[in-house]
């Protein structure tokens, strides 16, 4: 009865189905356990025989759609891919670090000594106590450049006349009083008497120069009558 009442069931569908003007495809089912082993069922019942391993594994060996994606993932995985570059925020970040690590390791070499003077009572500086003497003003001829034309006219008149080059910076005076001085003192009074000097030399050849060349000119003014007045040309 029930067999009966299925396929009655069954030709009812097919019947009303034929009524859309389209003939449905009639899916298969599996109504009973089959002896074909596969990946999607396993039945145990048949001629007696055991399920073997081999059984199982001849499927999944077969090409299917799956087993070609999976090698070319393989492939695609064994391809080594372009790095993209830093950009300028992660670059510089990553040069403070390096920086930082160079110049702590620099800084640390001091740490003992650091640590001593910390330690320390008295701090002593040993100070090369030199008499404060002024360099001759050969040695800074020798390294000194004009730069303006004022000081290319100053250095050709020093360089042509040999003043003050021969003569000497200083007074006895006031190297006496330079000694008596501070050391910031005697820096500023020597660069002070220096450029005097050097002005006065300046002026006093430019001095001579200037009556040299008075000395061998000399302007004639022969007065010449016209209409009753003189004139100078």
């Amino acid at each position: 009865d029930d067999g009966d009442g299925e396929r009655r069931h069954q030709k009812l569908l097919e019947a009303i189905s034929a009524l859309g003007g389209k003939k449905r495809k009639k899916l298969a089912e599996r109504t009973e356990a089959g002896l074909q082993v596969s990946e999607f069922g396993i039945s145990a019942k048949g001629a007696g025989e055991k399920i073997n391993l081999a059984d199982l594994v001849n499927p999944v060996k077969k090409v299917t759609p799956l087993t070609k994606v999976k090698k070319q993932l393989n492939k695609l995985q064994e391809t080594s891919s372009v790095e993209l570059p830093l950009s300028k925020e992660e670059s510089q970040k990553i040069q403070r670090i390096v920086s930082y690590k160079h110049t702590s390791e620099e800084i640390s070499r001091w740490d003992d000594v650091v640590k001593e003077n910390r330690k320390a009572e008295q701090l002593v500086f040993p100070l090369n106590d030199q008499p404060l003497k002024p360099a001759p003003i050969e040695d800074a001829m020798v390294s000194w450049k004009a730069s303006t034309p004022l000081e290319m006219e100053i250095f050709s008149i020093l360089h042509k006349n040999k003043q003050p080059i021969n003569d000497p910076l200083l007074t006895p005076l006031e190297e006496a009083s330079l000694k008596a001085m501070s050391l910031e003192e005697a820096k500023e009074r020597r660069a002070e008497l220096q450029k005097a000097r050097a002005l006065q030399s300046y002026y006093e050849a430019k001095a001579r120069r200037e009556k040299k060349i008075k000395s061998k000119k000399y302007v004639y003014y022969t007065p010449i009558s016209i209409g009753g007045h003189h004139s100078p040309f």
